[in-house]
């Protein structure tokens, strides 16, 4: 069945209730791709998904902050910047998009951090 041949009218009462909930598809997907392959190559790298759990809030912070500022200096023409990462070859945005992830995810799964009316329309981390 075409969206063409959809019947509005008879579907009015049934519509999804999204009042409340997150648009996901707001992320931009390249965004998205970019972060998990950088995902990816920490979990090649380091032989674990849950390695960044050992990894102390303020080391993600720092490594984020080295990130962004190799990606400025990059953005500025200074001589010690670039907008890859040298080591991964991934850029430098997607490394510090990664680690402001890990510690969002470490702060949802903290009990007691995130309030039960989170913002995430019912979404938790249990």
């Amino acid at each position: 069945m075409g969206l063409q041949n959809i019947n509005i009218k008879s579907m009015e009462g049934r519509m999804k209730k999204n009042e409340g909930k997150p648009q996901l598809s707001l992320m931009y997907t390249s965004f998205m791709i970019e972060v998990c392959r950088v995902r990816e190559y920490g979990i090649e790298k380091h032989g674990s998904p849950d390695g960044w759990k050992s990894t102390t809030p303020i080391e993600h912070i720092d490594a984020t902050l080295r990130h962004i500022m190799a990606f400025k200096s990059w953005l500025l023409k200074e001589s010690t910047g670039e907008e890859y990462d040298l080591e991964s070859g991934f850029r430098h945005l997607a490394h510090a998009g990664c680690n402001i992830m890990f510690e969002i995810e470490r702060s949802n799964i903290i009990p007691g951090i995130i309030p039960a009316d989170n913002g995430l329309g019912g979404i938790v981390n249990e």
